[in-house]
């Protein structure tokens, strides 16, 4: 095993046992066989990457996370072009199509686009359609908040009059 040098900072990277067929981490730097490291395309020794699979997945969704918070409308219209690609519904609308408001406009909730990696909550914001058959067109989506959107399942009278008063307030047909 090599010594290191205590006078210089401790590298980053990570070091191969060859004997073992073993090598470290070079984020938790704890010691782990080559199954536990992504394959890499670069030119490292053994085309192992530098971190193990556990840190390379908590790097990436704290970097997802970050992104989110930055765009947030960036990631709903993402999930709804997916859905659309799927489905093969029409999809024209444009992330400045997407405006997430503050509050929920049909339940009044207060809207908080970034989670906390928990999954979807009831202050979620998501992309509602007027009219399912139609697609995601600018004139057929409005944001609103998961609970809202989900409420045909699971609602109560007084939320359910909550959607209607908003549905019927809405011009749908202008244009």
């Amino acid at each position: 095993m090599r010594r290191r040098n205590f006078t210089m900072p401790a590298r980053r990277t990570s070091v191969i046992d060859h004997v073992e067929g073993t090598k470290r981490c070079g984020l938790c730097l704890t010691w782990k066989s080559f199954d536990q490291f992504y394959k890499s395309k670069s030119r490292s020794s053994h085309g192992l990457q530098c971190h193990c699979i556990p840190c390379s997945r908590d790097m990436r969704n704290a970097n997802g996370r970050k992104a989110k918070a930055r765009n947030p409308s960036r990631f709903l219209w993402l999930s709804a072009r997916d859905r659309a690609r799927k489905n093969g519904t029409q999809f024209t609308i444009t992330e400045d199509d997407i405006f997430i408001p503050v509050h929920c406009p049909v339940l009044g909730i207060l809207l908080n686009p970034v989670g906390r990696g928990q999954g979807l909550k009831d202050s979620t914001p998501s992309i509602d359609r007027f009219f399912n058959d139609i697609g995601y067109t600018p004139d057929n989506i409005v944001v609103v908040s998961w609970r809202a959107n989900r409420l045909k399942s699971d609602a109560t009278p007084a939320e359910l009059r909550a959607i209607s008063d908003f549905y019927n307030k809405v011009d749908l047909h202008a244009g």
